[in-house]
C-alpha cells in the first residue's frame, strides 16, 4: 500500500462524487456556472464532468442513493456548506465499501485489508 485512505478520497472519491453531483444538478436545470459556485469549483472542471472527460469511476446504487439525497437538499437550500455535504458523502462511501474498493483498484492495496473501516 502506497496511498492513505484519505488520499484515495482526494484523487478519486471526491472527483466522483462531485461528477454525479454535477451530472444530477444540471439534469435539473442548472447551468454550470450555478453548479461550479454551489460545489467550490471552476465552470471548466464541470464542463469536464459533464463531459465525462474526469472522474470515470463506476459508483455503487447504495452511493447514488446519498447522491441523490444530497441533490434534492442542495435543490431545497437545505445546505449551507457544501464541504460538510462532501464530508457526509465521503462517509457513506466508507460505509458502503466504495472508498476500499477504490482503494484496490488504484493502489498495491492487500485483499485482506482493513485499514479504511478503521478510521
Amino acid at each position: 500500500m502506497k496511498l492513505l485512505p484519505s488520499e484515495i478520497e482526494v484523487r478519486y472519491v471526491i472527483p466522483t462524487m462531485r461528477k454525479e453531483l454535477s451530472k444530477n444538478l444540471h439534469k435539473k436545470g442548472m447551468s454550470q456556472k450555478q453548479i461550479s459556485e454551489i460545489l467550490k469549483i471552476t465552470p471548466s472542471a464541470i464542463s469536464q464532468y459533464l463531459k465525462n472527460k474526469r472522474a470515470n469511476n463506476e459508483i455503487p446504487e447504495t452511493l447514488r442513493v446519498h447522491i441523490s439525497k444530497s441533490v434534492r437538499r442542495i435543490l431545497n437550500s437545505q445546505i449551507k456548506d457544501i464541504n460538510e455535504e462532501i464530508v457526509t458523502l465521503l462517509k457513506a462511501s466508507m460505509n458502503c465499501g466504495y472508498t476500499c474498493y477504490i482503494h484496490k483498484k488504484n493502489d498495491s492495496v492487500n485483499k485482506n485489508c482493513s485499514i479504511c473501516f478503521k478510521r
